[in-house]
């Protein structure tokens, strides 16, 4: 299904149901009441409907809970997936988050672990950790690329606005020859690791994509008269105009 924008709605519904034998609806947590009532309008007699997801992740933008519902419904047929492969067997991580999922802190949160570290400290204190770990990350050979930092907003001293900042000055700082542009706040630079933060289907590259700004060209030097950015995800190289650093 497609949104055709503006009043438009989906492009696919009671009256032009999907095609196929099989639907497979993923992540299916962020789906709200609306988009549901859409969809389900669309599904023909005799296809078959898999639900994939997690009551427990991020709840939809808009209204309902719809999963959590079908799930506490005890009409749809369920499969519980349990094992868990993004960590190692006997992970302190999988007992962490079993405990906080619960709606409990274990008491050896602040223990150090071989998997994870807990480091107490204020707003004012985070930007200094945070680059005392990459620091030392690097110094034992890591690379941007082999690092990810995440924070749960933009603004304010342990934000994802300053910490962006900070870590581009210690990973990828401001070098003589080395080609930058400025955009709003930002300043892109050759070498940067950037985040994809919208799907791009037409180029292949998706929200959560990580990539590097692997060339700058400057507007006097292609035919197009415009800044331009190319960043390599996986080989994949994307060119983003001036207008659409954002994202």
């Amino acid at each position: 299904m497609a949104w055709k924008g503006g009043a438009g709605g989906f492009d696919k519904g009671e009256h032009e149901p999907l095609n196929g034998e099989l639907l497979i609806i993923d992540e299916m947590s962020m789906v709200d009441s609306w988009v549901a009532n859409s969809l389900l309008k669309a599904i023909p007699k005799g296809m078959q409907v898999v639900i994939v997801g997690d009551e427990n992740q991020l709840p939809s933008v808009g209204p309902g809970q719809v999963l959590r519902d079908f799930i506490q419904s005890d009409i749809i047929p369920l499969v519980a997936l349990t094992d868990i492969y993004r960590q190692a067997e006997g992970s302190s991580i999988i007992e962490l988050a079993h405990a906080m999922k619960d709606g409990f802190v274990p008491p050896d949160l602040t223990n150090a672990q071989s998997d994870r570290r807990f480091f107490p400290c204020k707003v004012d204190q985070v930007k200094d950790v945070v680059w005392q770990i990459c620091e030392n990350a690097i110094k034992k050979g890591y690379e941007a690329r082999d690092i990810q930092v995440l924070a749960p907003m933009y603004k304010g001293g342990a934000g994802i606005t300053e910490l962006n900042v900070m870590l581009q000055n210690l990973f990828n700082p401001k070098k003589e020859k080395v080609r930058e542009i400025i955009f709003g706040d930002l300043v892109y630079r050759t070498g940067d690791v950037v985040l994809q933060l919208v799907n791009n289907p037409e180029e292949r590259v998706f929200n959560g994509d990580r990539g590097e700004i692997v060339a700058i060209f400057y507007a006097k030097e292609n035919t197009e008269r415009k800044d331009q950015v190319v960043v390599s995800f996986d080989g994949t190289e994307v060119t983003y105009s001036k207008t659409e650093l954002n994202s």
